[in-house]
């Protein structure tokens, strides 16, 4: 990793993180009532963005032991997105 480092150097005031230090998550999950759910619209009646698809491959590529979960994943659309 020196190497890497020697070409290409962290930013000024950027250092590493130790190797086993958890980053924070980039999503927090909070669970909802049935009342708050009950309240939203259906996206797909509103937002002319949201499309509805199939997922065909959802495959972990990371192994079990690994602490990030990368995954693989296929998704079909019936509409033609782009």
């Amino acid at each position: 990793m020196g190497q890497l480092l020697e070409m290409f150097p962290l930013p000024a005031g950027v250092q590493m993180s130790p190797v086993n230090e958890l980053p924070p998550p980039r999503v927090l999950l909070h669970p909802a009532s049935q009342a708050t759910l009950d309240e939203q619209q259906d996206p797909l009646n509103v937002d002319v963005e949201y499309y509805e698809g199939i997922v065909k491959v959802n495959e972990r590529m990371t192994t079990e032991d690994w602490y990030q979960d990368v995954r693989h994943l296929e998704i079909d659309f019936q509409d033609d997105i782009q």
